[in-house]
């Protein structure tokens, strides 16, 4: 079997979600997710390339959206990366992770490394990949890489609140 060559924590969880691609919602099961994607069932009217928007219902009756793209779709399986999620999203996703985890504090841990490390340091048909695909490629990592930072500070604030509000940690 290959090495495992994810970085972030991945969690079996199976959940329905609506994945809207174009102008239609497609009712799927998640198998497992992660901050930065999920597998689903499959659908036809998934296509690799596909823009898409996946909408969780929370059993409080509140629903989160995050933004992505379908990177595989076969008959037996699809999976969506996320492009982009506010605030709320990510805090949503985050906690969803934390609970399925047997590690919660490894999501925190996590948060602190950048999603994406910089060209140099990347294998070099990564770092060549980006050199021939110029700077958009480029441009659009250091962004994710920067929102998510965004993200990580947001957190470390949220932390250092809660425990000045209810004297306790998260």
């Amino acid at each position: 079997m290959a090495a495992e060559r994810r970085r972030r924590t991945r969690v079996p969880l199976q959940i329905s979600v609506t994945v809207t691609v174009g102008s239609e919602d497609v009712q799927v099961q998640t198998w497992n997710l992660s901050l930065r994607g999920m597998g689903c069932t499959p659908d036809r009217r998934f296509t690799q390339g596909s823009a898409c928007r996946v909408t969780c219902t929370l059993g409080s009756g509140s629903e989160f959206g995050i933004d992505g793209s379908i990177v595989r779709c076969s008959e037996k399986e699809a999976a969506v990366f996320f492009d982009s999620m506010d605030e709320e999203a990510f805090y949503h996703l985050k906690r969803l992770v934390q609970y399925n985890t047997t590690d919660p504090d490894s999501i925190d841990r996590e948060l602190a490394e950048p999603f994406y490390q910089a060209v140099e340091k990347r294998p070099p048909s990564v770092a060549g990949l980006l050199r021939r695909t110029g700077p958009s490629l480029a441009l659009r990592s250091s962004f994710v890489t920067a929102a998510y930072e965004k993200y990580a500070s947001f957190l470390i604030i949220s932390r250092a609140l809660h425990l000045n509000v209810f004297e306790q940690p998260v």
